[in-house]
């Protein structure tokens, strides 16, 4: 029933502690009030540890009014770390992400239909962070569930603001995901209603960046398509490359010696296929945070320029793109060559 000091991550800027908290994720939901002990009883924890900032990462941002509910369950508790959703830099993760599927497919931004689903505080500044720092797609398409008419339509002004010129499509949302979506080339989505994304629907030649967790679409589906079409491209938009190998030491609980062959081996096989030069931008968020004036703590609704900030620092440290991967599954390099090879003969073939 207390937090866990469960793994320790060493990258260049130093030492990153994870603390797993005595909770499934519906907890957050189902009995708000009885998650405020154990996320304080984690905050003592990684001061003992030495920590200076702990970022929020999963649910818990969500769940806590983006965080500022523990902002005011530990206000004056001078002896805690700082707390930060981690948004920002997690928002950079997934346009970094964006950056390498691009690189990977062989394609320019500025010619895609981009839909952007799930327009919260990261999908929000997820898309002002595109609109500063990328090419404007010629179209986008704005989608999101839980927002009213009111909210998309200042999020669209919003994107004008940007001074972004292409056409804008602003889809209501009735369960399902509207059929305007599948019009995209290229999706972005940050959302937590799983498997709403038809993948068996999407156009040829269309790439997807997924930060939603669970997945928006079914990645048994998307595996299939690729190795059995080879037309489609996907990735997660939450892992980085740190630029060389990141040491971790995770503690196992005492009797680990006793488990059954199989879990044991499965485990294994889970922590060799990591990457082992990757990590996840909502863990290093945690070490960054604080390190440069304008790399500040985030609670509340994200501000882009919070984003742009955290994406600079992450272009200045040479963090770089992610292998192209989800749920543990790295795309072949082999099917994105292809993608890309079958991409460059159609154009040139069209020109």
């Amino acid at each position: 029933g207390k937090p866990l000091l469960t793994n320790v991550y060493e990258v260049p800027q130093g030492r990153i502690g994870v603390i797993m908290l005595p909770c499934f994720e519906i907890d957050f939901y189902k009995n708000p009030d009885g998650i405020r002990k154990p996320i304080i009883e984690a905050l003592e924890l990684a001061a003992r540890s030495g920590a200076k900032t702990v970022s929020l990462t999963g649910v818990i941002p969500s769940a806590t009014d983006h965080g500022r509910d523990i902002a005011k369950w530990i206000e004056g508790r001078d002896d805690l770390p700082a707390i930060t959703t981690g948004d920002a830099t997690r928002s950079a993760t997934i346009v970094r992400s964006v950056e390498g599927m691009l690189e990977k497919s062989g394609r320019d931004l500025a010619g895609e239909t981009l839909a952007v689903i799930g327009l919260g505080s990261i999908g929000n500044g997820t898309l002002g962070l595109i609109l500063d720092s990328l090419p404007h797609p010629k179209k986008l398409i704005l989608c999101d569930p839980y927002k009213d008419d009111d909210d998309l339509a200042r999020i669209r002004d919003a994107v004008r603001a940007a001074n972004y010129q292409g056409e804008v499509a602003v889809v209501a949302n009735g369960g399902a995901l509207p059929p305007e979506v599948y019009d995209a080339t290229f999706i972005v989505a940050s959302t937590n209603l799983p498997g709403i994304l038809d993948i068996r629907s999407l156009k040829p030649k269309t790439l997807v960046v997924d930060y939603s967790f669970p997945p928006i679409f079914r990645v048994a589906d998307a595996i299939r398509r690729l190795e059995e079409q080879g037309d489609i491209l996907f990735t997660t938009g939450g892992e980085l490359n740190a630029g060389e190998a990141v040491k971790e030491t995770i503690y196992l609980p005492e009797d680990a010696e006793e488990m059954a062959d199989g879990l044991e081996g499965g485990f294994i096989r889970f922590l060799a296929g990591r990457d082992k030069s990757e990590i996840t931008g909502c863990v290093l968020v945690s070490l960054l945070t604080g390190a440069k004036p304008e790399i500040k703590p985030t609670l509340g609704q994200l501000e882009v320029a919070d984003a742009v900030a955290h994406y600079r620092y992450l272009d200045e440290l040479g963090i770089t793109p992610a292998r192209l991967q989800m749920a543990g599954y790295f795309l072949p390099e082999e099917k994105i060559e292809a993608f890309r090879d079958s991409g460059a003969a159609e154009q040139k073939a069209s020109s």
